[in-house]
């Protein structure tokens, strides 16, 4: 009976979802050709986080058909729950990959982005993504999301 739930349970899951090694080897190398520094989550294989002075940190989670790359901006100290849904619907009208979105814990409201890579690892094409990815960060001045940190 276990085994019939299990196999079960591995046929509805998503086929994403186990890390393929060798593709995370070559995003690690890629944002370190870009002068991100690699920290590996030693809790979870398929995590890493990739930090580079002068720009946002990226917390990187690698499938084996796609990169989810997640980036906590800040807390929203200066905002009202009103004012910052409407710079965040205001941000998010501009971007070009991710989502920019609010998460409160707490009390406290803080600012989030989200964007996914589809497909393989391919140089031309993550780097593509991450060129979109640096385009989305640089709207949060545009739209004035950054003066409610």
């Amino acid at each position: 009976m276990n085994k019939l739930i299990l196999l079960v349970l591995l046929s509805i899951l998503p086929a994403n979802l186990f890390a393929d090694m060798k593709d995370m080897s070559k995003i690690k190398t890629h944002l370190e050709f870009l002068g991100y520094d690699i920290i590996p989550d030693t809790k979870k294989s398929n995590e890493f986080k990739a930090k580079k002075k002068g720009s946002f940190s990226l917390s990187v989670i690698v499938y084996s058909n796609s990169v989810r790359v997640n980036n906590i901006l800040g807390q929203a100290k200066k905002a009202t729950k009103a004012n910052l849904y409407s710079k965040l619907n205001d941000t998010n009208k501009l971007t070009s990959i991710g989502t920019f979105y609010s998460l409160t814990v707490q009390n406290k409201l803080f600012v989030l982005y989200n964007a996914k890579y589809i497909g393989e690892y391919n140089k031309k094409n993550f780097a593509t993504f991450i060129k979109h990815w640096n385009s989305d960060m640089q709207i949060i001045y545009k739209t004035k999301l950054s003066k409610l940190f």
